[in-house]
């Protein structure tokens, strides 16, 4: 195994290193990701524009209870140097929780208890856009199921420690027959949308000074693309707060009931419900979406 690059970063003391990771994630089952819970690190497998990379990062609580603590960061892989190029926003560390400005009860409640939790940036369009496809309408669990057979199929092994998996290498996925897809759970509507987003992979690489909004311009500009595919990928690799990712019914029904005051009856417009959370809507669905995976059916939306 080679000698990892190794560097920190400076970070919230009270930064929620595991909840900001995991809206990177697709599932617990997602094989680009492993959690060592002993350690208190996650790694993680991406593609670079200059190579593979494989990062561990850990959180380490300021010695003298300052306010400031640090992020060790380890990389393996030809993507090694580019981990100190995207560490600070995968970490979160360059969001801005106190955004977020709401008199509504549940959300105050909610931003109080994960105060710790950041808005990450993968840096991943294609692949975050990809991930969107596959969570469009099915439950949590079958979005995870068809990204982790993507991954384990047209995927590559990855640099370093772990036994991690690369994201599906776009060129495999755009050659895919349907029916290869059809068996990861991809209907023709959703397997058509995957290709098409990895044929364009090369042109989603965000790199250099070109802004981020370019390259979502590009991505939209992929004919037959839901916007909601979209806005996934503002979500997941841009950190965009007011970009709203893809979500399961379960988590819907969260929001209702926490937007609601509690009240679950009828079916509003989730879009009309996010609408006064503008510009922080994403950040709104990520808090709710925290108290739902917890188990917290209430949301913490009663006063």
């Amino acid at each position: 195994m080679s000698i990892p690059l190794s560097f920190t970063l400076a970070a919230p003391r009270q930064l929620d290193l595991g909840r900001t990771l995991g809206s990177l994630r697709l599932g617990v089952s997602d094989p680009c990701w492993r959690v060592d819970a002993a350690a208190g690190a996650w790694m993680w497998a991406t593609r670079t524009p200059v190579g593979p990379l494989t990062m561990r990062l850990r959180l380490v609580p300021p010695d003298d209870g300052g306010e400031t603590a640090t992020v060790a960061v380890d990389a393996w892989g030809e993507g090694a140097e580019w981990a100190e190029v995207i560490a600070p926003a995968v970490a979160g560390t360059l969001d801005h929780p106190e955004a977020l400005a709401t008199e509504h009860p549940g959300l105050r409640r909610l931003a109080d208890r994960f105060a710790g939790f950041r808005l990450a940036r993968s840096a991943r369009v294609a692949d975050a856009a990809i991930a969107g496809v596959c969570a469009r309408g099915v439950s949590a669990f079958e979005a995870a199921r068809s990204w982790a057979l993507l991954v384990e199929a047209m995927g590559d092994d990855a640099p370093g420690p772990g036994g991690l998996r690369l994201p599906a290498a776009p060129r495999r996925v755009s050659a895919a027959e349907p029916y290869d897809l059809h068996v990861m759970g991809l209907e023709q509507g959703r397997a058509d949308e995957v290709r098409r987003i990895a044929s364009h992979a090369n042109r989603l690489e965000l790199s250099g000074s070109e802004p981020g909004s370019a390259v979502i311009d590009r991505l939209r500009g992929i004919a037959g693309l839901g916007s909601d595919a979209i806005d996934h990928a503002r979500s997941v690799a841009l950190g965009h707060p007011d970009a709203v990712p893809v979500v399961d019914a379960h988590h819907v029904a969260a929001l209702v009931r926490v937007l609601r005051g509690g009240d679950a009856s009828g079916t509003p417009h989730l879009g009309d419900l996010l609408e006064p959370f503008r510009p922080q809507r994403g950040r709104v669905v990520r808090l709710i979406g925290l108290a739902a995976s917890d188990g917290d059916h209430a949301g913490g939306a009663t006063p």
